[in-house]
């Protein structure tokens, strides 16, 4: 994909959690992506609707068991 890669690292509070969403619909609306090692807030909703490689990611995981010998936060709150 082109473009560009955006790392930024905020204080965890009210207001930037909110702020996060905002980036997150601004995100959507231009198409980008998410840079999964950094994210620990992502709703699964705009994962899958920011990825559409989601779903084969998940056929993959689940056809090699992974889902149920791998497990973080993340997979979880992602339901991966």
């Amino acid at each position: 994909m082109e473009g560009y890669t955006l790392a930024l690292d905020f204080p965890v509070n009210t207001k930037t959690l909110a702020l996060m969403n905002e980036l997150d619909n601004i995100t959507l609306q231009y198409k980008g992506r998410f840079y999964l090692a950094k994210d620990s807030r992502m709703q699964r909703k705009v994962f899958k609707q920011s990825d559409s490689r989601s779903n084969q990611y998940l056929k993959y995981r689940q056809a090699n068991g992974a889902s149920k010998t791998y497990s973080s936060a993340q997979s979880e709150r992602l339901k991966l």
